[in-house]
């Protein structure tokens, strides 16, 4: 839920090592993803991938909803190699960080937030968060779903613009460790000279 503490507090820029997903159920919020200002309304869930630019700018007083976080270690911790948070199309970069529902799309995710919270809420200890873990992945892949039937964008990318985004995400994954072109290059399965 959203905390009612947080509706009067000074938000600053940040950049966070964990996702988040906002369902807004009542009210509005400005916010700042990356470098795009989005003003978001009731029946609007929005997305923040890790590690990316975020600024409130604003949240009206009569916000109510659903915050949800968490990071990719939690996340895999009993999905291990089994999937890639950053395949989720509303966690790509390239990708609008939100989408629209319909009542009916509403009425199919509020119960699973309902559920996850109440999940999360009752565990005894840490380890005793399995069933948490599986809720959060039910949630992500009905809202994939969602993101994909849903999203107003119907464009095909090219294979260059599909190829930066890969390579946007590879950059953003493997920075520390791949330094060369060629790392990227094997990994994009391209040769790394431009002429080629």
């Amino acid at each position: 839920m959203i905390k009612s503490c947080q509706r009067n507090t000074p938000f600053h820029s940040t950049r966070k090592g964990f996702y988040s997903m906002i369902l807004i159920t009542k009210g509005r919020a400005k916010e700042t993803i990356g470098y795009q200002t989005y003003t978001f309304e009731a029946g609007t869930l929005y997305f923040i991938p890790e590690n990316t630019l975020h600024k409130i700018q604003h949240w009206s007083a009569d916000i109510e909803g659903y915050h949800c976080s968490f990071d990719s270690e939690y996340f895999l911790l009993c999905l291990k190699n089994q999937i890639k948070l950053m395949e989720y199309p509303f966690f790509i970069p390239d990708n609008d960080p939100f989408v629209c529902l319909e009542e009916k799309e509403m009425a199919q995710l509020i119960p699973l937030f309902d559920k996850l919270k109440q999940e999360y809420t009752n565990r005894q200890n840490y380890n005793d968060d399995l069933l948490t873990r599986l809720y959060l992945n039910a949630l992500l892949l009905e809202v994939g779903r969602m993101y994909i039937q849903l999203s107003a964008e119907t464009i095909t990318h090219s294979r260059q613009e599909q190829l930066v985004s890969k390579f946007k995400r590879l950059v953003h994954a493997h920075f520390l460790t791949c330094r060369q072109v060629s790392d990227y290059a094997d990994l994009l399965f391209v040769t790394p000279a431009l002429s080629q």
